[in-house]
Formats: structure tokens, C-alpha cells, sequence
């Protein structure tokens, strides 16, 4: 049975938080940096893009996650965009069955809106703050070869996915920032049988590397 994926009603309220925090000035900005009012010739908008690695748990097994995110950098201080990401270990299995008595590994992908809030961009290190909202696919696959015939048996289910997340950058120059992150996946939607919405959860350290103009 597939579930709708259903987009949190508080995802409007978010953005429009963080951009009213993009807007206020601060001290040390107001001295180095342009804000959105601003008269300093800089620009005040930038991009990124580069790959992501993520180290997590699925149904009580270490995974690995890969994938990748970018985006828009408004006022060197809040990045607007999305992410894709997928679950790359293919030994991840549970209780369930299929009729043929076949243990599929679990599979897990999910994406979405990505908002991170930028702190003290110009220092040598610095912190943000993110958050995922979106929206994934909990499934279970088998693959099984019988006289050159290569059987594919896969039951899926839609989620609802979000991950807040902190971190720290390094600017290594001004096109290369890699950083280290905490968050938690929290997983809700799953019907998948053998398995739940807390197993599909759990901490993530991440691996981020940007690429861009910040």
C-alpha cells in the first residue's frame, strides 16, 4: 500500500521565520559584510553545490547514506534549497518475508526543501543550523537469479521525512567550505510490515562538501 506523502503546514511559517532572521542587521555584518538593505557594492547572494555523506542507523544497522544538496545564499546568511539522499548499504535487512521466504534489504530514500541559517560566515570556522522537510520511500528489495532469469520483488511505501541538523564549516578558500553535522531523521508514514517509523529514525552525522560562491 502506498502512502501520500504530506508536506508538514508549518513549512511556510519556517521560511518566513528564517528570512525575517536573514534580514536583521548585527553588529560585526554592519562593519564587514552587506546586508539585504545595504549601499556595499558586494553581492549579496551566492550558491552552492557538492556531495553528502551521512552516517546513521536503519532498524538497528549501521548505514551509510549518500547524496547531495545546493543552493541559494541570501546575505551570507540563509541558504535556501534541497537535498537528495539514499541509503547505499544493501545488507540491511529485517524479519520480514517474501511468499517465496526471501529476506529483501531495506532500502531508504527521501529528499526535500533544505533551509540552514548561516552564523558568522566570514570566521575561519563557523556554525549553521538546518532543517529537511520532505518526503521519501521505505522499501524492501529482492533480487533473485534462477537459470539467467534475474527475479526483482520490491514493496514500497511513501514517508514523511525531517531533519533538523547543526554544524561546523572550515573556509578553506573562498569557493571550498566542507563541514561536519549532528541531526536526528525523524520518519513518520511507513506501512512497510517488519518495520517501523522509529526504526526508519535515528541520529545522523553528516559529511557535507560545498562548493560555490559564498
Amino acid at each position: 500500500m502506498l502512502l501520500p506523502v504530506r508536506l508538514s503546514p508549518t513549512l511556510p511559517a519556517v521560511a518566513l521565520a528564517l528570512a525575517a532572521l536573514a534580514a536583521l542587521p548585527t553588529t560585526s555584518q554592519a562593519q564587514r559584510d552587506e546586508t539585504l538593505l545595504g549601499r556595499r557594492g558586494a553581492s549579496s547572494v551566492g550558491g552552492f553545490g557538492g556531495p553528502v555523506i551521512k552516517l546513521s542507523r536503519l532498524a538497528g544497522a549501521d548505514a551509510v547514506f549518500s547524496g547531495g544538496r545546493g543552493g541559494v545564499i541570501l546575505n551570507r546568511r540563509l541558504a535556501i534549497g534541497g537535498g537528495g539522499y539514499a541509503v547505499t548499504s544493501e545488507n540491511i535487512r529485517t524479519d520480514f518475508r517474501f511468499n517465496d521466504g526471501s529476506r529483501p534489504a531495506l532500502q531508504l530514500a527521501y529528499g526535500g526543501v533544505e533551509f540552514e541559517y548561516i552564523t558568522r560566515s566570514r570566521e575561519l570556522v563557523h556554525a549553521t543550523v538546518s532543517v529537511l522537510l520532505g518526503g521519501g520511500a521505505a522499501s524492501y528489495r529482492s533480487r533473485e537469479t534462477t537459470g539467467g532469469t534475474v527475479a526483482t520483488q520490491t514493496l514500497e511505501s511513501n514517508v514523511f521525512v525531517a531533519e533538523p541538523a547543526a554544524n561546523l564549516e572550515l573556509n578553506v578558500t573562498r569557493w571550498f567550505r566542507p563541514g561536519l553535522g549532528v541531526g536526528y531523521r525523524y520518519v513518520n508514514g511507513s506501512d512497510l510490515p517488519g518495520t517501523t517509523d522509529g526504526a526508519l529514525s535515528g541520529a545522523v552525522g553528516t559529511i557535507t562538501f560545498k562548493f560555490g560562491s559564498f
